[in-house]
């Protein structure tokens, strides 16, 4: 069995904490504990302690927060503007549908183009009376006698009308789309920041981890009991040794 620890570091206060919440969390992975960490946990974390804890503690500043590049803390939300969760054709919207609506726009002809969209279970459908892009282009730009594809698995070419799919993704609303944490970060009026690819030394919280494991390895009985009962002393020294 294993222990993960989450946390969000503080520049100047280290850990962030006060009586109802800190900026770290154990989670114990596992089907039978507390299962997988995902990319939901982590944007809650976010949302829930980090930068209301950041707030508190800085009233007034703007925080830099800055991510590895993981799959989680790349991760899009659920409804989140991606080519292709697109369908290619339309669907009407009924009144009792519990969905999302969102105006896009995509360019043709140098003009722009406005589209309602909606959201459910997974997939972005265009309303019926809707003006889109397959509509527009509902034949093969290169050769009209043909049916323009949804995706040509295929590199992007390079004014993108080769399918679909890819003129989809080179359109503005989708390539503004930012991630889940970014859009948390940026609706809470901070900064976010991605360490580069493949470069852990660039990460200083990667001495903080390293200090404590060194630390656990001195105190700890190699027990999981032993573990789980002294992680906060551990994560505590380990801050008080990097000076954070």
């Amino acid at each position: 069995m294993s222990l993960m620890i989450i946390e969000f570091k503080c520049a100047c206060h280290g850990t962030m904490s006060n009586a109802a919440c800190s900026s770290w969390e154990v989670f114990h992975p596992g089907a039978n504990r507390d299962g997988y960490w995902t990319s939901a946990h982590m944007l809650k974390q976010l949302e829930s302690n980090a930068i209301p804890l950041f707030e508190v503690i800085h009233p007034g500043c703007k925080a830099v927060f800055v991510f590895n590049q993981s799959t989680n803390h790349k991760a899009y939300s659920q409804n989140a503007l991606i080519a292709n969760k697109i369908t290619l054709g339309d669907k009407e919207v009924e009144e009792d549908d519990l969905c999302t609506l969102r105006d896009t726009t995509f360019v043709w002809d140098g003009e722009e183009q406005v589209q309602t969209m909606y959201y459910k279970k997974d997939k972005w459908f265009t309303k019926k009376s809707g003006q889109w892009v397959t509509k527009k282009l509902g034949k093969n730009p290169y050769n009209p006698t043909k049916k323009w594809r949804f995706d040509c698995k295929k590199d992007a070419s390079e004014d993108s009308k080769c399918c679909a799919h890819h003129f989809l993704a080179s359109q503005p609303d989708f390539i503004s789309q930012k991630t889940a944490l970014h859009e948390a970060v940026k609706v809470s009026d901070h900064i976010f920041k991605l360490y580069p690819k493949f470069h852990c030394e660039c990460n200083w919280i990667e001495r903080y981890w390293g200090a404590a494991k060194c630390e656990a390895w001195l105190q700890c009985d190699y027990t999981h009991k032993s573990l789980d009962k002294n992680i906060y002393s551990f994560l505590d020294h380990a801050g008080k040794l990097q000076n954070i």
